[in-house]
Order: structure tokens, then C-alpha cells, then sequence
């Protein structure tokens, strides 16, 4: 019985250490908010994934979503850090992939990717906008 213990206190204290994401005294960093619209007016017709691509390679791309629709749709990411230089790429099954021109982006703003001009404006999310889809 004493030996069930000992190895459930040690298996609490390392799930308790895993989980542990900042150290004593400092603060964890809130996640940014990348909120991705896409407008898709049926160039696309089957479901693609959407990546967001970092320009210069050296990591790999973050999954935002699939796309559901061949109107416009909101795909949302949440991140430690999401400044930096990006594309948007979509890929569908067969072989296809539209990729945007590059952009840049500091965090808490919108995209928005329209598909049949390949164009990518961004704009800083508010503090309301930011919030209200936490």
C-alpha cells in the first residue's frame, strides 16, 4: 500500500510540473488573437485547411481552420506570439493551394483574405473585439 503511494505522490508531482507554464514570480503571457475572414465567393468549392504560413520558413505553419463555406467565414487563432511576417495558404484535396501575398501582422488584429483577388488587408482589433471572443 505504501509503495501505491509513494508512486501516486510522484506521478501528482509531475503532472503539477508539466502543467506548470511560468516560473514563480512571473506572469504568463495572455494569448494574441488573430481572427482570419475569409471571403471566398466560390473560388473554392471543397472544404480547404487554412495555414498561416511564417515567411522565411524555419517553423511550421499554424492550422486556423477549414473552411466551411463558399461565402465569408471567420476562423479564429490563438497564440503566445503571432507577430511576424506571414502568408495565408489554403489547400483542398486534389492538389490545390491559393496562397496570399505576404503580410505582416503584431497580433490582435483581423485578416481579412479575399480569394478571388488574393488580397490580404489587416486592422488592429480593438480591446472589445480582442476580449469578446475570448
Amino acid at each position: 500500500m505504501r509503495a501505491i503511494r509513494i508512486v501516486a505522490s510522484l506521478l501528482a508531482a509531475i503532472v503539477v510540473t508539466g502543467c506548470a507554464t511560468t516560473r514563480p514570480g512571473e506572469e504568463e503571457t495572455p494569448p494574441e488573437i488573430l481572427r482570419v475572414v475569409i471571403q471566398n465567393d466560390g473560388v473554392i468549392t471543397q472544404q480547404p485547411r487554412i495555414n498561416l504560413v511564417p515567411e522565411g520558413g524555419g517553423t511550421m505553419p499554424i492550422l486556423v481552420g477549414r473552411l466551411t463555406t463558399l461565402g465569408v467565414e471567420t476562423l479564429t487563432v490563438r497564440r503566445p506570439d503571432l507577430g511576424g511576417t506571414y502568408r495565408l495558404q489554403a489547400q483542398a484535396t486534389g492538389g490545390f493551394v491559393l496562397t496570399s501575398p505576404i503580410f505582416s501582422t503584431r497580433g490582435n488584429e483581423q485578416l481579412y483574405w479575399d480569394l478571388r483577388r488574393n488580397t490580404v488587408s489587416v486592422r488592429r482589433l480593438s480591446d472589445g473585439d480582442a476580449t469578446a471572443t475570448q
